[in-house]
């Protein structure tokens, strides 16, 4: 949706368009916003249903990776905690408010349709098709279970059934496609003139007062970073590595549970026809008739042959039954424990129930993973378990050395004890940090209170890669206010540029006021001419869309006559505009359709927002 407002809102139509998104946002989106960020955010019921601290830590957490992603490892730091909990509680409402109002209006979802949804993403499939490891690896990296996963897809499409039944009561009036395709299909013919500040420079004039005002206005611009000199010391992953070893019996017990976790590794691919009192069973009932259709498969008909003539289930039915690759958690539970009984491939069970109808199920195929040789494992084996052993034998070390750091002063009794070599960081701020001091975590500890004004040594912090680190101060020097002369040749610059950019302002209001009143360029000493551009549109890519835009907002000139104004276009430039004349556009220069289905698709996100509204303000949120 945000794609295609991008896309298509332009112009006068595009105006009217985003006005209406403000509209629904000021109306209905910030009340919610404000009522929910107004609380400490969890735990949280939604109409009686909880949820849960776990729930909105996760997702939290997860926000905070998607935005060290976009932004870098410091991004974090730019968003406020609470921030970014309140929007996921907001969100975690929402979605529970969606789901309720779902289920109460009898919107179901089939297990069928959660697993074509599954199969269909790209991120889970291998080589074109599905991939049961690579979904359950993608679920756990995003920190859900396989199970849970699923229970989301089932959730979201079912709020994305409900947004289309409310959505698509919208539609535009003819009139209203008729007048947005007029303004939107306008011509006008205009010129306009730019006055660069930078031109203006030499005109401008200060005094010291002006630059004393400045520089006490903009103070804290001119103060010098606090910067310190930190003596530390890292204990490397690779130290901890070198220490570690794995005997052959070790390296054989996990080979020997490498080869269950394999074996339990089983991947099925199943079939099902799907019969319900809605099938043509000849007066038969579903289970009479599921019945009958499993004694002619057992006859010899082909199974994907009478799917494709009875199974009431439409996703499936066209390709035979084929549900492709089961997975535990997709179906209910009564499918999924007779298909777990079926053991070779081509084996069909009885009719088995649910509350879709009755189903036939066919195991198409069975694999379990392959079992690797020890010695081809081995290595392997080996890496995993010294990982695993560095990894225990950190967390004790960060004990140890936490209780060292915090009962001695300085670092020598940990650089003996372990021996490390002490090393000296240098004066250093946060801006020009080198090192492992381009880290948050250990910027943050160089800075500390505890190490700045207490003088102890630091926390025991975790590097990027694995390594270990303490500090203690060597040499603090707290920023302070530079003096106005240290940074005068940066204020006059600055001075000069705010005023260059005021006259500019000034002077292309002067001259508007001079042409409004009959005079032209040259009787008011503008050594400038017009540049003219005729007949454009509001599409106009050879102009700066600032001006476009303004000789489209302004009023229509008088016959004979011209329309002026100035406008600052933001970059401190300024330009004049001179609307010529305007051409009403007419609904043949553009698809009337187009135009319908673009203000259909706002009135839609409005209902939508609105009824959004209407249900957050009826449901009982209750926020501990």
């Amino acid at each position: 949706m945000l794609q295609y407002f991008r896309s298509n809102a332009k112009g006068m139509l595009g105006k009217i368009i985003v006005s209406a998104i403000v509209v629904v946002f000021v109306l209905w989106g910030a009340e919610s916003i404000v009522s929910i960020s107004s609380s400490s955010g969890a735990p949280v019921t939604v109409n009686g249903v909880k949820i849960s601290e776990s729930q909105i830590q996760r997702l939290t957490n997860m926000q905070q990776m998607r935005l060290q992603q976009q932004f870098g490892a410091d991004a974090t730091s730019l968003f406020d905690n609470g921030f970014i909990r309140n929007s996921v509680v907001q969100s975690l409402v929402q979605q529970q408010i969606e789901l309720t109002a779902a289920t109460d209006a009898g919107l179901a979802v089939s297990d069928e349709e959660v697993s074509k949804t599954i199969y269909s993403i790209p991120g889970f499939q291998k080589d074109g098709k599905f991939d049961k490891s690579t979904f359950e690896r993608a679920a756990g990296q995003a920190g859900f279970s396989a199970q849970e996963y699923l229970a989301q897809v089932r959730q979201q499409i079912m709020a994305n059934q409900l947004k289309a039944g409310i959505s698509d009561t919208a539609f535009s009036l003819s009139n209203e496609v008729k007048v947005a395709s007029e303004l939107e299909n306008q011509k006008r013919t205009f010129s306009y003139l730019t006055l660069k500040a930078a031109d203006l420079k030499s005109e401008v004039n200060y005094t010291d007062d002006d630059l004393e005002f400045y520089y006490q206005e903009h103070k804290e611009e001119f103060v010098t970073e606090d910067q310190v000199d930190v003596n530390y010391v890292v204990l490397t992953e690779q130290s901890v590595a070198d220490e570690v070893s794995v005997s052959e019996e070790e390296l054989k017990q996990a080979y020997e549970k490498y080869v269950k976790a394999q074996q339990d590794n089983v991947s099925k691919n199943v079939s099902h026809i799907l019969i319900t009192d809605d099938t043509n069973t000849d007066g038969k009932s579903a289970k009479e008739f599921a019945e009958e259709l499993k004694k002619r498969i057992d006859a010899g008909e082909d199974f994907a042959t009478l799917a494709k003539e009875y199974s009431q289930d439409p996703g499936s039915a066209e390709n035979g039954g084929s549900l492709g690759v089961m997975m535990k958690g997709a179906f209910v539970p009564e499918f999924e424990k007779a298909a777990e009984q079926l053991t070779a491939a081509g084996q069909v069970t009885e009719p088995v129930k649910t509350d879709f109808g009755y189903h036939l199920i066919k195991l198409d195929s069975i694999k379990t993973a392959d079992v690797e040789s020890f010695d081809s494992e081995k290595e392997k084996l080996r890496a995993d378990l010294v990982n695993e052993k560095v990894q225990d034998q950190l967390l004790t070390l960060k004990e140890e050395i936490s209780n060292i750091a915090f009962s001695s002063v300085g670092l020598d009794e940990i650089a003996t004890t372990y021996n490390l070599e002490v090393k000296d960081s240098g004066l250093f701020s946060r801006a020009t940090s080198s090192g492992i001091f381009t880290q948050q975590n250990a910027q943050d500890a160089a800075f500390s209170d505890q190490v700045v004004n207490q003088n102890e040594n630091s926390e025991v912090i975790s590097l990027s890669d694995g390594s270990l680190a303490v500090m203690a101060l060597k040499q603090f020097v707290a920023g302070d206010y530079q003096p106005l002369e240290a940074v005068k040749e940066q204020i006059v610059e600055s001075v000069v540029t705010e005023k260059s950019k005021e006259l500019a302002s000034k002077r292309s209001k002067e001259i508007v006021t001079a042409l409004k009143e009959g005079k032209d360029l040259a009787s008011i000493n503008v050594d400038m001419s017009w540049t003219e551009v005729a007949d454009s549109g509001r599409d106009n890519s050879e102009v700066s869309k600032p001006i476009v835009d303004k000789a489209f907002e302004m009023a229509k000139p008088e016959a004979e006559g011209n329309t002026y104004a100035s406008l600052d276009l933001g970059t401190g430039d300024t330009a004049v505009v001179r609307l010529e004349s305007v051409v009403q556009g007419s609904e043949e220069d553009s698809s009337e359709d187009s135009v319908g289905n673009f203000l259909d698709s706002i009135y839609s996100e409005s209902a939508y927002q609105g009824w959004m509204a209407d249900k957050t303000a009826e449901a009982d949120v209750k926020i501990k």
